[in-house]
């Protein structure tokens, strides 16, 4: 992933087969010791 923006990242996933997929993604910010999780949920046809 590569940060775009401020509190925007974005990134590539290859999918192989149709199905329902979570992508969890955890972030930490040295500097202020920040953490986060955010869990996106998608299908794919």
């Amino acid at each position: 992933m590569t940060c775009v923006a401020d509190n925007l990242f974005e990134g590539k996933l290859q999918i192989a087969e149709k199905g329902e997929y979570q992508v969890t993604v955890y972030a930490f910010d040295e500097r202020s010791g920040n953490t986060g999780v955010d869990i996106v949920y998608f299908v794919v046809y």
